[in-house]
């Protein structure tokens, strides 16, 4: 209902190996997942985005759900990596799923798209939807691994200038 209205995001410089922490101890305790379920890989150097935070947990909230619900974690830990790419800051979640099915790719992020009988299919749609309000982006591809990675590419903080 809240995306519906369109209201602009309220971004903010954020600390994300602080962020991802502290996002990831509160998601076990709102999850009652097992603290072994999910692996935190930070990078060694400080990496700040500009996103909405309530915006953020929501994408991350949706991601990390789904990797639980259909990424396998009895096969290994789900991998929240952060890392720097030629744009910026970019999340990972990284599960042990068997992947999206190249026929469903397409439509991977429209709304009501699901593969599952319980599902809504607008978790990634509202999560896409998310991201480009914040001027982020959100895509899926396979790792070399052969593993399900759905990567969430903010805007780098230090070079995002702020208008008052």
């Amino acid at each position: 209902m809240k995306l519906s209205k369109r209201t602009d995001s309220v971004r903010e410089k954020i600390d994300l190996a602080h962020w991802l922490n502290d996002y990831l101890d509160n998601f076990y305790i709102e999850h009652t997942a097992a603290t072994h379920t999910f692996k935190l890989s930070l990078s060694d150097k400080p990496m700040w985005g500009f996103i909405d935070p309530g915006h953020l947990k929501q994408i991350m909230d949706n991601l990390c759900q789904n990797a639980l619900r259909y990424g396998q974690p009895e096969r290994g830990q789900i991998l929240i990596r952060m890392q720097h790419d030629r744009h910026g800051p970019c999340l990972e979640v990284i599960d042990n799923g068997s992947g999206i099915a190249p026929e469903h790719l397409k439509q991977l992020f429209e709304p009501f798209f699901t593969t599952s009988p319980s599902g809504t299919g607008l978790g990634l749609y509202i999560s896409k939807e998310l991201a480009e309000l914040n001027q982020a982006k959100l895509s899926y591809y396979l790792t070399d691994e052969n593993r399900s990675c759905f990567r969430l590419c903010l805007q780098d903080a230090n070079l995002t200038s702020i208008e008052i």
